[in-house]
């Protein structure tokens, strides 16, 4: 029972972190320079990292739940 938890910990996590870098890659290509004053600035890169942590976060949250509501069905239907 431990084990399967920690087993299941772990995988969130990498989930979580997949999504952040993925969220990262993807967060290259949109031009923040139009929304703010000085881009190159450590602010702003700090508000690009800011971004790609929650979106990312958010991201694989979505997926670990979806795929609990998906186990989930086996015990409703039957």
């Amino acid at each position: 029972m431990i084990m399967d938890t920690a087993v299941q910990n772990i995988t969130n996590i990498f989930i979580v972190l997949f999504s952040i870098l993925l969220c990262w890659r993807v967060l290259q290509s949109f031009r923040f320079d139009v929304f703010m004053k000085n881009p190159n600035s450590i602010e702003a890169k700090l508000l690009k990292v800011i971004i790609t942590i929650v979106i990312g976060y958010q991201l694989g949250s979505f997926i670990i739940d979806y795929y609990d509501w998906s186990q989930a069905i086996r015990y409703i239907i039957g």
